[in-house]
């Protein structure tokens, strides 16, 4: 069985923030091929090449002139890539402000990858370059200050880009601000309520509304967003801890173990037990 480790900000820097350069030569020695959990923002830029990652389950190609970011919490590692250069920043949560969370969180309801302009892949480039160097110059004096800002302008430019796309999609602002408070409830409470009634009901709102906003958003309706951010959990706890399949039911909030059997092998196409067995 595996271990999914937790990797902490405290221990990352002592600034809260971390610049990490993937260039063809040196790919073997930088990327974290291991799952696992950051308390942190994590954005990566493609200036060439390709490479190929996983987030939760689901995998992303990113070329040259990608974005991607990551938000605490998520399980995510590294898979290959070919002739790669790129860069990651990883940044303490307290530094970014929280319209940019926000964008942030509205975009990954559908995705968490982007492609940049030309003028922005140069700019992105040309901040971390100088990032980059102030990291590794002699001169410590104001060294945190800098890359604070640089990396501050790094994320307006991402978050912009992410902005452009969230605007171009015309979904209705009312369900994009429902779900992604629908969201933020149901990482708060899958382990306890299961019912789309549920969370209606936390948002004084009927089922009916609710499911009618985060269909339009996400294109699953309310009980399969539950379902797949149970299924998530499931999957996590089967890998990663030595539970048994009826204690991560239990811990789930499942009474009926064999009920949540038959959920995970429906969603998943295997049953919890096959599940770990392909993933030891």
């Amino acid at each position: 069985m595996q271990k999914l480790l937790q990797h902490r900000v405290k221990d990352m820097s002592e600034t809260g923030i971390l610049l990490r350069i993937f260039t063809p030569d040196a790919i073997e020695a930088t990327p974290v091929t291991y799952m696992h959990q950051d308390d942190y923002y994590t954005f990566g830029f493609v200036d060439s090449g390709e490479c190929h990652i996983h987030a939760d389950f689901n995998e992303y190609r990113l070329s040259s002139g990608s974005i991607a970011f990551l938000q605490p919490g998520q399980v995510h590692s590294f898979i290959s890539s070919s002739e790669l250069s790129a860069f990651m920043l990883m940044i303490d949560s307290a530094f970014i402000p929280d319209g940019h969370k926000r964008i942030l969180e509205e975009y990954a309801l559908t995705s968490q990858t982007s492609d940049v302009t030309a003028g922005q892949h140069s700019q992105l480039k040309t901040l971390f370059d100088m990032t980059a160097n102030i990291i590794n110059g002699n001169n410590h004096t104001f060294t945190h200050s800098l890359t604070l800002h640089l990396s501050l302008s790094v994320i307006d430019i991402i978050t912009a880009n992410i902005a452009t796309r969230l605007n171009s999609q015309n979904f209705n602002k009312r369900y994009i601000e429902l779900t992604v408070t629908f969201k933020s409830l149901l990482r708060q409470h899958a382990d306890i309520i299961h019912s789309p009634s549920g969370y209606a009901g936390l948002m004084n709102l009927s089922p009916a509304y609710l499911n009618e906003a985060v269909k339009a958003i996400t294109g699953i309706n309310v009980s399969q967003n539950i379902q797949n951010e149970i299924i998530v959990r499931a999957k996590r706890r089967l890998m990663y801890t030595g539970m048994s399949v009826k204690e991560i039911a239990h811990g789930l909030g499942f009474e009926d173990y064999a009920y949540f059997t038959r959920m995970f092998t429906k969603t998943a196409g295997c049953t919890p037990t096959d599940f770990r067995k392909r993933h030891k």
